[in-house]
């Protein structure tokens, strides 16, 4: 099953998941930017402007729950919130690019896939920075390159393969530092 599929399905089945809800009222994009204003909301609301619907709730004035947004274009994001930071899940899937991981205490952790119409770059985050083997795949280039990071920065070898199968570059990082890098003949 292809990813795309695969983001499709994840979509479904978070519909699914999602509860019947009654919103309290619909928002402004003014109420919304006003903090004042959302610091006395307290349960589930709606914010519709001429593009996106969203769903969206608090608990004692701060973000809390499941923040649904979708558009006319089938586009779709959803991002989780405890007591105002960013906790658990966040999806973001339109018709040309998807994101999907998780956030822990308002940082990127464990498993992370983002897509473009450009390129897709897959691996893991710990506390907010890259971390181990990641896959950065070019499109446009034809590229795939695959290495690690370590804190937040490239480390040690990091290879580039063509959509031959041919390896073409290799590259060797040392925290973030290039200390050398060899192209071979396509």
């Amino acid at each position: 099953m292809g990813i795309k599929s695969r983001f499709l399905c994840l979509i479904i089945l978070l519909l699914g998941s999602i509860p019947k809800v009654e919103a309290q009222k619909t928002l402004t994009k003014e109420e919304l930017n006003d903090s004042t204003y959302t610091s006395r909301l307290d349960g589930v609301y709606v914010l519709v402007d001429k593009t996106y619907k969203t769903i969206l709730s608090f608990k004692k004035g701060k973000k809390h729950g499941q923040w649904v947004t979708f558009d006319r274009d089938l586009s779709l994001w959803v991002k989780t919130f405890e007591n105002g930071k960013r906790q658990g899940l966040f999806v973001s899937s339109t018709i040309y690019e998807g994101v999907f991981g998780y956030y822990d205490n308002d940082q990127k952790e464990g498993y992370w896939y983002e897509e473009d119409d450009e390129k897709r770059e897959e691996g893991n985050y710990h506390k907010g920075q890259r971390t181990g083997v990641w896959k950065c795949d070019n499109y446009s280039e034809g590229r795939l390159w695959t290495g690690s990071y370590k804190r937040g920065l490239k480390d040690g070898v990091w290879v580039c393969i063509r959509g031959s199968g041919r390896v073409v570059a290799k590259e060797i990082f040392r925290m973030g530092v290039l200390e050398s890098s060899v192209t071979f003949e396509d």
